[in-house]
């Protein structure tokens, strides 16, 4: 049988000493454990895959109050009630520690120490960061919802983009193939487009070629989801 050592099993069972001339024990049986009565370490737990084949058929029953006797292959074991009068209580000195917590005060006191370490106060701004704060101070205004609206800070020189325009127009020339074998999506796409020139999101340009001055073109496509009452279209 594998087993697992370790140093302790759990506490002294019994917890108390117990009088055994209040238990009703035959003569004429061996126990597994003679001291049963008296607290001592226990030394082998047995798991329920072995601890059935090791049981036997005899079976004493004691009256009302009192144990039974079960029958092993180590002998026989007592295990039930102990009438109260059995124990042999010995009174010792007795300790309680109460710690007390408020658990939501340290809540708040966590929340502070990791707002204090992640927050930090720059002691001197850059160039940027003063134009940045000029920028939101004189441009942030409430609009007539209540919300706050403050344009976006767009620096003065603009640095290298990149070739974007040929990504772009592989991309056009990509949903327009599209668009002509879905004329519903091609549809839903043009008044998208629309939508968006009529709400000064975007104009159109007037020269097909690209622009000298520094510029992005940003491509678009639509995303399509079907749903079983009606198909809807995100651009």
């Amino acid at each position: 049988m594998p087993a697992l050592v370790i140093n302790q099993i759990t506490d002294l069972t019994p917890q108390h000493s117990i009088n055994p001339s209040y238990i009703n024990i035959p003569n004429n049986i061996t126990l597994a454990d003679p001291q049963f009565y008296d607290p001592s370490e226990v030394h082998l737990l047995i798991g329920a895959g072995l601890f059935f084949n090791l049981m036997g058929s005899g079976q004493i029953k004691g009256n009302k109050g009192q144990p039974f006797l079960q029958q092993t292959k180590l002998g026989w074991v007592v295990s039930g009630p102990i009438p109260s009068q059995a124990y042999c209580y010995h009174s010792g000195p007795s300790s309680c520690f109460l710690l007390s917590a408020d658990p939501l005060q340290a809540s708040i006191e966590k929340f502070w120490k990791i707002e204090e370490n992640y927050i930090t106060i720059p002691s001197k701004y850059t160039k940027e960061g003063e134009e940045c704060e000029v920028h939101f101070q004189s441009t942030t205004i409430r609009d007539d919802t209540v919300r706050f609206q403050v344009s976006l800070p767009l620096k003065p020189q603009i640095a290298q983009l990149g070739k974007s325009y040929d990504i772009a127009f592989k991309r056009f020339l990509s949903i327009e193939r599209k668009l002509q074998k879905n004329p519903i999506l091609k549809q839903a796409y043009c008044e998208f487009m629309s939508q968006y020139i009529e709400l000064g999101h975007m104009s159109k340009i007037s020269d097909l070629e690209p622009d000298s001055s520094p510029s992005y073109y940003l491509p678009h496509h639509a995303v399509e989801k079907n749903d079983r009452r009606e198909n809807s279209y995100r651009f």
